[in-house]
This record gives C-alpha cells, sequence and structure tokens, in this order.
C-alpha cells in the first residue's frame, strides 16, 4: 500500500507567478494553442510545487518543456540559482523573465557535480522513458540533488498505456523505486483523467 496526502486540483488557487506565466504566454501565442498543449490542472500542480520549493538555495527543474514552470520559479525568485534541463526545444518554449539558465541535455548525461543542487524537480519525464534508461536517470538526478528531489509521475494509468509512455507507476512499483520518499496525490479536474503522483524524496547526508 501506499499512503500520499490528496489535493484536488480544482480547488488549488494558481500562484500568481504561474498565472502570470500563464497569461504572458497566452498573449504571445495563440490563447487556444496555449490551453491545449498546457491544461489548466499543469498550472495547478506547478502552483503546488513552486510553493514548496521556495526558499532553496539552487533549483535543477528536469523536462522544461514550454518553459512553464522554471518561468514561474525565475518570477518567484524561488532560489539563488534556477536552471532548466530539456533533451529538445519545443514550440511554446519562452524566456519571459531573467534569472534562469537553460541547457539542452539528456537527464542521463548531467553536466554537474555530485550535490550541485539543493533541490531537483522531474515532473512528466520519467514515464516516458524506456526500462534501464529510466533507472539511470533517476539515480543521475539523486546524484546532483544535495538535499530534495521531486518527481512526478502518472499513478496507476491503465493500459493500453497512453502514447509516448513507457512506464506504468503502481503502488508497489513505486514503493520499490522510491522506498525513502513521502508522496502526494494531484486530482485533476478533467474526469476520469488519470492522478499525479509526486514523489518527495529528502536526500541522504554523504
Amino acid at each position: 500500500m501506499l499512503t500520499a496526502e490528496v489535493y484536488c486540483l480544482s480547488e488549488v488557487d494558481l500562484a500568481p507567478e504561474c498565472a502570470e506565466v500563464r497569461e504572458r504566454m497566452r498573449s504571445k501565442f495563440d490563447p487556444s494553442t496555449v490551453d491545449t498543449r498546457i491544461p489548466i490542472d499543469d498550472w495547478a500542480r506547478w502552483s503546488l510545487v513552486l510553493q514548496w520549493v521556495k526558499g532553496a538555495t539552487s533549483i535543477l527543474d528536469i523536462g522544461t518543456a514550454h518553459g512553464t514552470f522554471i518561468n514561474s520559479l525565475a518570477l518567484a525568485r524561488a532560489a539563488e540559482r534556477i536552471v532548466g534541463v530539456d533533451i529538445r526545444d519545443y514550440s511554446l518554449y519562452s524566456e519571459l523573465y531573467p534569472g534562469f539558465e537553460r541547457l539542452i541535455v539528456d537527464a542521463e548525461e548531467l553536466p554537474f557535480a555530485d550535490n550541485e543542487f539543493d533541490t531537483v524537480t522531474c515532473m512528466e519525464v520519467i514515464e516516458h522513458l524506456p526500462d534501464g534508461k529510466m533507472e539511470k536517470v533517476i539515480a543521475n538526478l539523486r546524484r546532483v540533488a544535495a538535499r530534495r528531489l521531486l518527481i512526478s509521475v502518472p499513478f496507476c494509468e491503465g493500459l493500453p498505456l497512453y502514447k509516448g509512455h513507457a512506464q506504468q507507476f503502481t503502488s508497489q512499483r513505486i514503493n520499490s523505486l522510491f522506498p525513502r520518499a513521502s508522496f502526494s496525490l494531484f486530482v485533476k479536474q478533467k474526469k476520469g483523467g488519470v492522478p499525479w503522483l509526486i514523489i518527495d524524496e529528502l536526500q541522504e547526508p554523504v
């Protein structure tokens, strides 16, 4: 069994920083395109995680995609150093605010020292990775995270998996991969939507 604190995203107020980034993106691009590619549930998820990571000395965000969360981190001045990583560019990616840097690099090959970042976030990434690579990426995230690692995955997704997903995360598998973590379950507004599980792992001192 897995014990998790449950959040209903329909009841989450967007963080001011996330709300501002969303409006700026909807002004820069076609609003319907932004709303389709970046649903409101995503903004609610980022709003919660943003509050959790504020005050970190440094943050590494894996999987920046369109730049939504990392721009929100920069606007909030959530940390003294903010770095984002993704394996490719995205069509809506924008650098709306100063205060962060982004690298195009594979998460398996992060060019950072051990314990270089206070906090590492990795949302909606590892479910896309095949067996073997996923485990290597998780190990690499733990390597560069000095204090805290936050990962989100779709929880108990039914078969067949969503297009592009290579992993299914059940309670048993989550407990096996993350035996020391605590968990939060984010229930989506969309009826029938697969919930997100937030894995919150404090790193052991080296």
